[in-house]
């Protein structure tokens, strides 16, 4: 599916902006996001003219950060993205120098302080849930083997955001889910949580990891075939890397006939192309797809309920 692109000019992005966005951003950051809504056409304003952008399009199926298409005149094709600075923003940026364009898009231009950034625009930039199922774990074990050639050392690594910190998000969820009193069950995020820890415990290797690998952030591209976008820029245990891919894509993943041996097929392909322990794939999938659950929980995201669902199903 390539990615279709709508046009907008700088003092008109706000109205180009569903509510579904702005009501997440919100959920997310409160009265920070609040802000920075508010302060983002002087924002763009300035990159605009700075970067000497042109013909720039607003790209869809935004999730927390506003993401750009436009023309660069030395670079080409490029996205910008900006994003309420956080830990999460700064811990992309992070991991986007470290990956240095290996396995994942390039990083041009960027203000951390500002939290906006210039990339690449990866063409034709077809999404990965196009491909057939067998060739889409090839091309996801490909990329991950390539993400993870970028090894720095032990002192850039503890720079770097650790995947231990995610243990404090499963706390706070356990008050979000109680707070608005829906159906989702408490003991399998409970469960989760402890398989987090103990995985977290047993893990042998570090890694700098990107995440939140899945279908729709690899991308097709003529620099290298397919790359990884949106890198959250984690540090740990290499098997949570296939984590991601295993509980997506999200809006059809309970459609696939016989879900539970889909699942099966994925940890073991992957475990066999990256050589990593099958059952500690299947453990963080599961896991993580709690803890996404959660997430998507805490944004007012209906789809939260898939993967719930899936979650109680993972082998």
């Amino acid at each position: 599916m390539k990615r279709t692109v709508t046009s907008v000019t700088p003092n008109a992005v706000l109205k180009q902006l569903s509510p579904i966005f702005r009501n997440r951003i919100i959920a997310a950051h409160g009265e920070l996001g609040e802000e920075w809504l508010e302060d983002l056409p002087t924002l763009l304003e300035k990159y605009f003219s700075k970067w000497s952008l042109t013909e720039l399009r607003v790209v869809p199926f935004l999730s927390c950060n506003l993401v750009l298409q436009g023309l660069h005149p030395s670079y080409g094709t490029v996205i910008l993205k900006t994003g309420v600075l956080g830990a999460d923003l700064r811990s992309e940026l992070q991991s986007l120098r470290l990956f240095d364009g290996h396995g994942c898009v390039k990083l041009l231009e960027s203000s951390p302080s500002e939290g906006i950034f210039l990339l690449e625009g990866l063409m034709p930039g077809e999404m990965l849930d196009g491909q057939e199922e067998t060739e889409a774990l090839s091309i996801c074990g490909g990329v991950i083997r390539r993400l993870h050639e970028r090894n720095s050392d032990l002192k850039v690594l503890n720079s770097c955001r650790q995947l231990d910190s995610y243990l404090s998000e499963f706390r706070k969820l356990h008050g979000v889910i109680r707070a608005k009193n829906i159906d989702f069950d408490l003991s399998l995020l409970g469960l989760a949580e402890s398989e987090f820890e103990e995985l977290l415990a047993t893990s042998v290797e570090k890694k700098l990891l990107h995440g939140d690998l899945h279908h729709f952030n690899i991308l097709s591209s003529h620099r290298d075939r397919w790359l990884a976008i949106d890198p959250l820029g984690l540090v740990g245990d290499p098997a949570y890397e296939c984590a991601a891919f295993l509980r997506n894509p999200y809006m059809n993943i309970l459609e696939r006939p016989n879900i539970r041996e889909v699942l099966k097929h994925r940890i073991r392909f992957l475990s066999r192309y990256l050589e990593q322990d099958e059952r500690r794939i299947a453990r963080w999938g599961f896991a993580q797809t709690v803890l996404a659950a959660g997430w998507f929980v805490q944004e007012d995201v209906q789809e939260w309920k898939n993967w719930h669902e899936l979650a109680k199903i993972f082998p």
